[in-house]
């Protein structure tokens, strides 16, 4: 403002030198009414700016202030951005051992829970198993009972057998130790009775075959004979023929006679192997016996057993307190159904 008045100012000097002189007082008058109202502009001008100066410093005092808080506010800023991003790292850590801490708890839920099952599952079984303990247990008690009484039935009925069964085995020894060797010396004798009737068999057919060639011979030479009457006739007469046709049938008739013996020689080789059959069941009768034998044995090694069975289970129920007979153990069972 104070520049500005001093360029009108100049302006009205420049202005009042080309008015006419008339206008020089008024002018003048001009002149001095605007040089004081520019002095007392000037000084209002002066105080003013000296009030400009002097807010200008208080207003530069209070802006550097407040540029050192903008300052200190701006380092607290990044602190607390620095904060604030160090607590996010800090969350995300934090959330994520959560959600670890979350998932693993979680999974040792389902563990727990699992194992829960699993653990009323086994209480399941082993309460099953226990009414089975208890129940086999009663049934032990009562197959105890049957044991004893099968045993001692079983003990008798097995004596005598073992006696029955030792007196046919030493009478089916004896027996076959005499048939064996019977039998041994008739299929002996049979057999070389067959072997030797074969053999004469054998002969007897040759010279059968031989006699009925020299009868069928002689037969012919006496057709011949007969037919041509004026032939000479042999050397031999008609006597001698029927003689040696005589022998012929003697030699025939005892030929015959051999081999009806031949035949019952045959006969006596089939009751040979008869005796051979015999001999095989009387040996198949005494595997037979060693067989029954061997079931004996194994029927005393299973009463053996069932004996020891009946002296565990009577052992057992020794131990169990406040029992003493198998009944008492139905009675137990009962006391621990209701306890139960």
């Amino acid at each position: 403002q104070l520049y500005e008045g001093l360029h009108v100012s100049e302006d009205l000097q420049e202005h009042s030198l080309q008015t006419t002189s008339d206008q020089m007082l008024c002018t003048y008058q001009c002149r001095q009414m605007v040089k004081s109202e520019f002095f007392d502009a000037l000084s209002s001008a002066e105080k003013q700016a000296h009030d400009y100066q002097s807010k200008y410093e208080a207003r530069n005092e209070e802006f550097s202030k407040v540029e050192a808080e903008t300052k200190k506010l701006r380092s607290k800023m990044l602190n607390a951005e620095q904060e604030v991003a160090a607590s996010k790292g800090r969350e995300q850590i934090w959330r994520e051992k959560f959600r670890k801490e979350a998932d693993f708890c979680q999974e040792q839920l389902k563990n727990q829970i699992k194992c829960c099952s699993d653990l009323e599952v086994k209480l399941q079984k082993e309460t099953d198993l226990r009414r089975k303990a208890e129940s086999s247990a009663a049934e032990a008690a009562e197959k105890a009972v049957l044991l004893e009484e099968k045993l001692s039935t079983l003990s008798e009925s097995h004596a005598r057998e073992m006696k029955h069964l030792e007196n046919e085995l030493a009478q089916l020894r004896s027996e076959s130790k005499l048939s064996a060797t019977r039998i041994k010396a008739e299929v002996e004798k049979a057999t070389l009775r067959a072997e030797s009737a074969e053999k004469e068999s054998a002969l007897l057919k040759q010279q059968l075959e031989s006699t009925k060639q020299r009868l069928n011979q002689t037969i012919v030479g006496r057709i011949k004979t007969e037919q041509n009457p004026s032939v000479e006739s042999p050397k031999t007469p008609s006597m001698d023929m029927s003689v040696l046709v005589k022998h012929l049938q003697e030699e025939l008739r005892s030929y015959e006679s051999e081999v009806r013996e031949a035949r019952q020689l045959k006969t006596s080789h089939g009751s040979v192997q008869l005796l051979k059959e015999k001999l095989r069941e009387e040996k198949t009768r005494r595997e037979r016996a060693e067989f029954d034998l061997l079931k004996l044995a194994e029927l005393q090694s299973n009463v053996d057993k069932m004996e020891n069975e009946l002296s565990t289970w009577k052992t057992l129920i020794k131990e169990i307190p406040g029992v003493s007979s198998a009944d008492d153990i139905l009675c137990k069972v009962a006391g621990l159904q209701k306890y139960v």
